[in-house]
């Protein structure tokens, strides 16, 4: 009995492992071939194939992401880890600039893909708050990236229309 259950026990990892690397079989496809649709190839190269990132670097999900980042949200962990300050859990890339998605969702009720990265180690937001104070809004700019780029990806996502 014992051996049966020793023998489903690897029989389940061993699936669960290979429908993670099956993920990772999936050819990238570039937006042109999704007819340029944003949502679509977010869709297929983020989610479908989201554990080819899993412990990437963030400079390693950009270069295959082939779009450029117009702006971004970051989240927090949403725990003070015994001081005041939250941590940066993750961060919400866009395509458009910030200031355009507030007037364009509220008014025009429009949707807008977006990438979600989680971090493997959540950081101070200190980080990325001095850099906004900077440039006074959340828009993209390359020191943003450089203070990201060797943070390491837990996991990568979409938002996705409810409509």
């Amino acid at each position: 009995m014992k051996q049966l259950i020793l023998i489903f026990a690897a029989i389940l990892v061993m699936s669960c492992s290979n429908s993670a690397k099956a993920q990772c079989t999936l050819p990238y496809r570039a937006l042109s071939t999704l007819n340029n649709d944003t949502e679509a190839y977010l869709k297929y190269n983020f989610t479908d194939r989201a554990d080819c990132y899993k412990g990437k670097t963030f400079e390693e999900v950009v270069t295959d992401l082939k779009i450029p980042i117009a702006s971004f949200l970051k989240f927090d962990d949403g725990d003070t880890h015994g001081d005041s300050y939250l941590k940066c859990a993750g961060m919400y890339l866009f395509f458009v600039p910030y200031e355009d998605m507030d007037y364009r969702r509220s008014i025009l009720n429009e949707f807008f893909p977006s990438l979600i990265i989680e971090w493997e180690v959540p950081f101070l937001n200190s980080v990325i708050d001095e850099q906004e104070k900077i440039t006074g809004d959340r828009n993209w700019t390359t020191t943003i990236y450089n203070l990201l780029k060797d943070k390491k990806v837990k996991s990568v996502s979409t938002l996705e229309n409810d409509n």
